[in-house]
């Protein structure tokens, strides 16, 4: 099976499941940071059942939290959605302050299918910000945060988000190795994690031909009714 194949049934599996219940996301444990206006950080994200892959960041880093400190993700409703049930992680965001040209990267050693990104205070009611990414995405919830906002501070316009004091969670449906984007309007401070699913190939060989032959038979079934 080739790999436009396994990417075409893993993206089909995750929509289903955002349909049917809300998935169970794996965020990023951060573990080390290196701040900065040229600053990185690493970080794991584990799968469970043995699976992990790195994550990478490399950009603007005003602070980073790596598991200690104050939990930004609370109240957890911004962040969790008919497509997601659980909120990130407490205490593992990158903080950034923007009002640069710098693009700012995060790198999956492997593909991930729909990435979630999450953000946590983006802009304030007087001073909008907004984030310009590379790849297109939709906001998947929002709502009041940690610092306030409320159920309309996030909106989008094309491949831009704007924050004022926005708190929630974007997909970017697909299958990414990289996520970019550059914030042009400076403002302290506004953070983010990201997290996902599973990797392009989330199910077993055997359980996708079992997946794909189980497809054929209803196929089959529904010719026979209409005859």
């Amino acid at each position: 099976m080739n790999m436009l194949t396994k990417v075409l049934i893993s993206s089909t599996l995750f929509s289903a499941s955002m349909t049917a219940s809300a998935a169970n996301i794996a965020w990023t444990d951060w573990t080390d940071a290196d701040i900065g206006l040229s600053g990185n950080a690493t970080g794991l994200l584990d799968f469970g059942s043995g699976s992990s892959i790195d994550v990478t960041y490399n950009g603007e880093i005003s602070f980073a939290q790596l598991g200690t400190g104050t939990n930004y993700f609370l109240p957890s409703t911004p962040y969790v959605s008919s497509a997601v049930e659980n909120a990130p992680t407490a205490s593992e965001m990158i903080a950034i302050n923007g009002g640069n040209t710098i693009k700012n990267t995060v790198t999956f050693s492997e593909a991930v299918v729909n990435p979630v990104f999450t953000i946590v205070s983006l802009g304030r009611a007087s001073l909008p910000t907004r984030y310009e990414f590379d790849q297109s995405f939709s906001i998947l919830s929002q709502g009041p945060g940690y610092f306030g906002g409320s159920d309309t501070s996030l909106t989008q316009e094309g491949n831009t988000l704007f924050g004022r004091e926005g708190h929630g969670a974007l997909v970017f449906n697909g299958t990414f190795d990289s996520i970019s984007w550059t914030v042009p309007t400076a403002e302290y401070w506004h953070g983010f994690t990201v997290g996902a699913l599973s990797t392009v190939s989330p199910v077993p060989e055997m359980e996708i031909w079992a997946m794909m032959l189980g497809g054929l038979a209803c196929i089959g079934w529904v010719k026979k009714k209409k005859i």
